[in-house]
């Protein structure tokens, strides 16, 4: 585990414990067992550590949808596996939730809020695909309005981990969820969320697609910086210089993501990388 990592994780563990207002740079030092030298070489302050702290946790469940989202099954299968495997990494990450249950979230800054709800906005768009795909027709006046009955229940049931601190049996309540969004989207006519009233929500958080390309060149940098594996080294290099191109390759830009893969710290790179590619995939 690398210098950042161990801040990360020890400082979650102060947050969870003291809240972010009254956890001071000195005692997560401290906790890490570092000098304060060696926590400015790796964050510049605390609101930055916990902004990493965000982008990290973040990344990972983006990634994780969108991996969800396009594996090649059943789309009623990807449904329950999507609640399995975000209420799996809740259960997993539960000090990380406790952070924000202890602070409310009226304590943090602007810039990390507008972080939040710009991933959040990535998440909506897959749970959105995959309802498409699990539905069809039959929920094209209702699918905004069942997106957000979704994510009411995912919240609520989420309390039991965060808030009442109990164990879950994640399969049985995937099970339970997969069983209500069937009702709903079966069954419901009533709708307050409608298309005009989600992209008016949404505005102000928009993830543009030059964006996408802002964050493609951050990330490409980061990781030839970070790398040591000298296939991966190399397949970002190459996909670099491909993304590049007035006419990129396709084939070679999978080509270099394939090589990637089993690398976790590629794996935002491989989302950014596929939404420019397929924006409404």
């Amino acid at each position: 585990m690398d210098r950042k990592q161990l801040i990360m994780e020890k400082a979650i563990e102060l947050f969870a414990a003291r809240g972010f207002e009254s956890t001071s740079v000195q005692q997560i030092t401290e906790h890490c067992g570092i000098s304060k030298g060696a926590f400015y070489l790796s964050f510049k302050s605390k609101d930055e550590l916990i902004l990493e702290i965000i982008d990290y946790f973040m990344k990972r469940f983006t990634t994780g949808v969108d991996r969800v989202v396009r594996e090649k099954i059943d789309p009623k299968q990807k449904l329950f596996n999507l609640f399995y495997y975000l209420f799996g990494e809740f259960q997993r990450h539960s000090d990380l939730a406790k952070m924000f249950v202890r602070d409310q979230l009226h304590s943090l800054n602007e810039e990390l809020l507008i972080k939040i709800y710009r991933y959040d906005q990535l998440m909506n768009q897959s749970i959105l695909q995959l309802l498409e795909e699990c539905y069809g027709s039959k929920i094209q006046h209702t699918k905004y309005e069942l997106l957000f009955n979704i994510k009411g229940l995912m919240d609520n049931y989420s309390h039991i981990i965060f808030t009442y601190q109990m164990p879950i049996d994640v399969r049985l309540l995937s099970d339970v969820l997969v069983e209500k969004t069937n009702i709903l989207a079966n069954y419901s006519q009533k709708v307050l969320i409608n298309e005009i009233m989600f992209t008016n929500m949404m505005e102000k958080m928009k993830f543009h697609p030059q964006n996408v390309e802002e964050f493609i060149e951050i990330e490409i940098k980061h990781l030839l910086n970070s790398l040591t594996d000298t296939l991966e080294l190399e397949s970002v290099e190459i996909l670099q210089n491909e993304l590049k191109k007035s006419n990129p390759s396709h084939a070679i830009i999978l080509g270099m993501l394939e090589n990637m893969k089993k690398n976790n710290q590629c794996h935002w790179l491989i989302y950014l990388v596929n939404l420019k590619l397929c924006p409404n995939k």
